[in-house]
């Protein structure tokens, strides 16, 4: 038995949540979780999680800085994990291409053992000033 690869689907999901936290203004903390499944990956790999945190200290709002010089100066540095889109295409499928079947059976059990997310770590540090 044959099949048409054009048939076959693949479903994206992704859940999202972001937490702020703010004291006297002046520190700033934002936690985010990401949640994304992929029918692409096998039932043990379908999901993966994918957090940030980042955290800012508005020093203009500090009281040993000198008044008037800065409308606000704030540093900041976040962290996270980041999901790696890597399964685009590489070139075209034609439109009208027959597997046998047992290729198919084969695909489905290389995703459900092989196929997991690739994520990498994000580090980063700013500067925001306004005078």
């Amino acid at each position: 038995m044959l099949v048409n690869l054009t048939q076959l689907k693949s479903e994206l999901q992704s859940f999202f949540g972001r937490l702020n936290y703010n004291i006297a203004d002046k520190y700033l903390l934002t936690a985010t979780y990401r949640l994304d499944g992929s029918s692409k990956f096998g039932t043990n790999n379908k999901y993966a999680g994918f957090p940030s945190l980042a955290f800012a200290w508005r020093l203009s709002n500090e009281g040993f800085m000198p008044q008037g010089v800065f409308d606000d100066l704030k540093i900041r540095t976040n962290w996270g994990l980041r999901v790696i889109r890597s399964f685009r295409p590489t070139g075209r499928r034609p439109s009208a291409t027959l597997i046998p079947m047992a290729l198919l059976h084969l695909r489905q059990l290389m995703q459900t053992i092989i196929l997991r997310w690739e994520s990498t770590t994000q580090w980063g540090v700013g500067l925001d000033l306004r005078y």
